[in-house]
């Protein structure tokens, strides 16, 4: 347990101590929310019984252990709202049991009693007047915001941009005349987490954020630069829950009247806040507006190549009247800066007991099967006439390959990262085991040039469809000499689900098989979650 410092004993103790008893507490209130948090925040607070009134509040986060309780306490006794002196209370009375263990440690040599009460009626009427405050603060969008605003959020999810950009790929947005003339736009999608777009009001908070993401950061750290951005933000939601029996639904296979679109902005003095002024909400639909003309008339070529050097000019009217020009342009020179400064991520350090095993590479929804490719086909795509070798041709009918399929936008993603690992080099399966269902597994692992190992997909050992193509696999590659291929494809949302054509195919990679011993990894084991 952490205990108060010797020096801050005798700072604390020199305090005169009041003949009062004091309540402390830590809840969430209903409909207050920071974007970007899994949980909402926690408010804590610490009043003084007596006297009716609040001395300390502070807003942490949900995952905060109780030292917060006693930090809050702390700012109470020696900086309280500015009508307190400072000062000791004889007792602090808390309703949780382990925070009353957990501040008797702390306070033992402050002479403050800890008690415990199973209701606490002052701060029962605090948080309620906070929450009625909370319910009746400012509206999300101003008068007249509300309609043009999520009439232009759905049309914009129509165009579904995040299938063509991904985060990295950076447009720029010029408001003619606008108090904040040029703005950064950011599109989240790409990745199938969340939905949304990012309007940063600087370049420098752009490129602060993700240099911070770039290194390790704990969540709490994660959650801090994420409140550090300066940019007003636009994200989607499910219009209405669905019901627990419900199957889980994708996101993106809803129609845009199921979709409901959220507003706010983020601030390094402010932190989030869930509601837009008039200037920002007019702001925010000028840039939804061009952006949803820029998609609609430029996606053949967004989507013909990587990202081109592209703009737009739109004159965009006014909700209150008027027209404003608003320019789009693409930047592929910032998307290369960004996506080396992704790349330059530090990695994290192999164990000293074996190699890390990583499962984050695949992209979600991602489809994967064994499988061959003719030689012919080989041939195509890797365009080298003389490859493969006539004597693998002649033993063996095709390339042994393991087939992964996604979406267009995800498999260029995933080359890329694959070439920035310095490419495929080695393919094998591991053995794994469930330990809770003494289920066994064989995964499928791929050995990249930097000698990281990643997890490719999962079989059931004893599924009879996959020991039938095992058997084809490793007589296959009994024929290649131990050669395989990894087909990164896309059309996995299309008629070509499983069964991709030609065109579909976009990557070959040739890699080396690897035994179990190669890998190193032993038998994996999925651990029962017993918490």
């Amino acid at each position: 347990m952490s205990v108060l410092n010797p020096s801050t004993l005798r700072r604390l103790q020199k305090l005169p101590q009041i003949a009062t008893a004091w309540e402390g507490d830590r809840r969430v209130l209903a409909s207050v929310s920071i974007a970007e948090l899994d949980r909402p925040p926690e408010l804590i607070v610490w009043a003084d019984a007596s006297e009716g009134t609040v001395r300390a509040t502070e807003l942490v986060s949900a995952e905060a252990g109780s030292e917060a309780l006693v930090r809050c306490l702390l700012q109470a006794m020696e900086q309280p709202h500015s009508q307190f002196p400072p000062g000791r209370p004889q007792k602090v009375v808390v309703r949780d049991r382990q925070a009353q263990l957990f501040l008797r440690g702390a306070l033992q040599d402050l002479e403050i009693v800890v008690d415990y009460a199973p209701q606490l009626p002052l701060l029962d009427d605090v948080y309620e007047s906070l929450q009625k405050y909370v319910t009746a603060r400012q509206p999300q969008l101003p008068n007249g915001f509300e309609q043009p605003l999520q009439r232009a959020a759905r049309a914009l999810w129509q165009e579904a941009p995040w299938e063509l950009l991904a985060d990295h790929q950076i447009l720029r947005v010029e408001l003619e005349g606008w108090e904040t003339p040029v703005l950064h736009v950011s599109l989240l999608g790409l990745l199938g987490q969340e939905y949304g777009v990012l309007m940063y009001r600087s370049l420098e908070s752009l490129r602060r954020f993700r240099s911070r993401l770039g290194g390790r950061l704990s969540a709490q750290q994660r959650q801090e630069a994420y409140l550090q951005q300066d940019c007003l933000f636009m994200t989607y939601e499910q219009a209405a829950e669905a019901d627990e029996e419900d199957e889980p639904v994708e996101l993106t296979s809803l129609p845009s009247a199921e979709i409901t679109p959220s507003f706010g902005q983020l601030h390094p003095l402010e932190g989030a806040r869930a509601f837009l002024g008039e200037e920002e909400a007019q702001t925010v639909l000028l840039t939804l507006e061009a952006l949803q003309r820029f998609f609609r008339l430029r996606r053949r070529d967004l989507a013909r190549r990587d990202f081109p050097a592209l703009s737009g000019r739109y004159r965009i009217p006014m909700v209150q009247g008027g027209e404003v020009t608003v320019k789009v342009s693409t930047q592929p020179q910032l998307a290369e800066e960004l996506y080396q400064m992704a790349g330059s991520a530090e990695v994290e350090e192999v164990e000293a007991d074996g190699p890390v095993l990583s499962d984050d590479l695949l992209p979600e929804g991602a489809i994967y099967s064994l499988g061959m490719l003719p030689w012919k086909v080989v041939e195509f795509l890797v365009n080298a006439p003389a490859n493969p070798p006539a004597a693998r041709r002649t033993r063996a009918d095709g390339l042994p390959t393991i087939l992964v399929q996604t979406s267009r936008p995800k498999a260029r993603l995933l080359i890329e990262a694959l070439r920035r690992g310095g490419g495929p080099t080695g393919f094998g399966f591991n053995p794994g085991m469930d330990l809770l269902t003494r289920t066994r597994y064989e995964l499928a692992v791929l050995r990249t040039g930097d000698g990281q190992l990643h997890l490719f997909g999962e079989f059931e050992q004893d599924d009879p469809q996959h020991l039938r193509a095992r058997r084809q696999w490793n007589e296959r590659c009994r024929k290649t000499g131990g050669r395989c291929g990894l087909v990164i494809a896309q059309g996995v949302t299309g008629a070509a689900r499983g069964n991709p054509d030609m065109k579909d195919l976009l990557a070959l990679f040739e890699v080396q098989t690897l035994s179990p011993d190669e890998l190193g990894l032993g038998v994996l084991n999925l651990m029962p979650d017993l918490g």
